[in-house]
């Protein structure tokens, strides 16, 4: 097995430390099965480009983008791959931040929309000389030319 330098740094070694390590050593767990399919691809001679996991020697997970190629013998056999392999652990951060922000707005809405929907107003029931406790969703609503609004959604 090759490593080159730039690798090993990456994940926290040296290149003494990963030469003739198993691949399996650094892959995250979530990415168990993107490189098992990815291994086959090549296996079969198909070229793979893939997003995974890999750890860090201090533990961390460090988010990576694989380009890899098959390396057939001159009998056409399978006999590895080449892989480039870079880190976007920093890149990977930044996608994730607009996600984020979308769903935290996204829970906040629902939240104020729930408590809107569940308050609860007196109204004046029109037609009736007194007043009359209704359960209402909040929502205004008006006859046109009367100048008068009225709480609709009651029930």
């Amino acid at each position: 097995t090759y490593v080159n330098l730039k690798f090993a740094t990456m994940l926290g070694y040296s290149v003494d430390e990963m030469t003739g390590a198993s691949l399996w050593d650094y892959v995250g767990s979530e990415s168990v099965a993107d490189v098992q399919a990815a291994l086959e691809a090549r296996r079969s001679g198909q070229s793979s480009d893939y997003r995974i996991q890999l750890r860090h020697k201090d533990g961390s997970s460090i988010w990576t983008h694989i380009s890899s190629s098959p390396i057939v013998n001159p009998d056409g056999h399978y006999d590895g791959s080449l892989a480039m392999i870079s880190d976007i652990t920093e890149q990977r951060h930044t996608e994730e931040q607009p996600a984020q922000r979308v769903r935290t707005t996204e829970a906040r809405a629902d939240a104020l929309t729930a408590a809107h929907n569940q308050a609860t107003a007196r109204a004046v029931q029109p037609g009736r000389s007194h007043r009359h406790l209704t359960e209402c969703d909040g929502t205004r609503s008006s006859t046109p030319g009367s100048g008068r609004s009225h709480v609709t959604g009651c029930r």
